[in-house]
């Protein structure tokens, strides 16, 4: 009775231990991805602000080289 018992225990103990790692691997995937998500979030703010700041330039450049 105690073997079946122990051995019972265990089996649960296994899948406990298998059940968490499998948790811990999705948590630590979506924490990756979510991760390059903000990082691509940030580079694409980067590249509109970069883009606007062109744009404003070539506005406002020919117009400074004029009046200067």
């Amino acid at each position: 009775m105690a073997t079946t018992l122990h051995y019972r225990l265990q089996r649960r103990a296994n899948t406990l231990e298998i059940q968490w790692t499998w948790i811990k691997t999705w948590g630590q995937w979506l924490h990756d991805c979510i991760s390059r998500l903000e990082f691509v979030r940030t580079q694409l703010d980067m590249a509109i602000t970069e883009k606007q700041s062109v744009s404003y330039l070539n506005e406002v450049y020919p117009q400074f080289v004029r009046d200067h």
